[in-house]
């Protein structure tokens, strides 16, 4: 993730991100700086991969539409775009920026896979971000170095609530969505690097 100041207007930002080709690659717009987005990992898109699997099915029979990264979120309020990992919404209500339909303004949940050029800032000012999305309920974090998964809830007086696990043999509950899913699902396929320990 490189980021650069930039003078840009949101508009001028999402005019130039729609006539960029795919060989380019994504930006997202923050607080009127520009932030390239990195190439992911085989890992990073496999787990993408498994939750577009573990995810769809049951959520599309609840009224959900999952969908990967190159849909945009809008922060109104902020002026700033971003592209989830992984975003869903509900169908019947979505809203989006325009007819190009390429630019979400209210989604219900956001996954990001961490990775290290990207772990500080997804839990940081892109949560704050988020956060500040009266739609979005839930927000997941997901490394892939380790099995962890972690899940931030939006409680009823607007704060948020964590729950983590590391057990591949056990799941983590979206509770607003009714759904449990497994780490087995999520980690499919996935090596994690063996931890080096000193000697004493």
């Amino acid at each position: 993730m490189v980021i650069k100041e930039n003078i840009l207007s949101a508009a001028a930002y999402l005019e130039a991100e729609r006539n960029r080709s795919k060989d380019e690659g994504k930006r997202e717009f923050v607080f009127r700086q520009l932030i390239e987005m990195a190439g992911a990992s085989k890992y990073h898109n496999l787990i993408v991969s498994n939750l577009l699997r573990a995810l769809g099915d049951p959520l599309n029979e609840k009224g959900f539409e999952v969908v990967a990264s190159d849909l945009r979120v809008i922060n109104p309020e902020k002026s700033s775009f971003v592209y989830p990992d992984i975003v869903v919404f509900h169908d019947d209500t979505a809203f989006f920026l325009d007819d190009h339909l390429d630019t979400l303004a209210n989604p219900s949940l956001v996954f990001e896979v961490l990775s290290d050029s990207t772990e500080a800032w997804d839990r940081g000012d892109k949560f704050r971000l988020y956060r500040s999305i009266e739609s979005l309920n839930v927000y997941v974090l997901i490394s892939q170095k380790r099995p962890l998964i972690e899940v931030f809830s939006r409680t009823e007086d607007n704060n948020w609530h964590i729950t983590s696990e590391d057990d591949l043999e056990r799941s983590v509950l979206l509770k607003q969505l009714d759904l449990s899913l497994p780490l087995s699902k999520v980690y499919r396929k996935v090596s994690f690097e063996e931890e080096i320990t000193l000697e004493e």
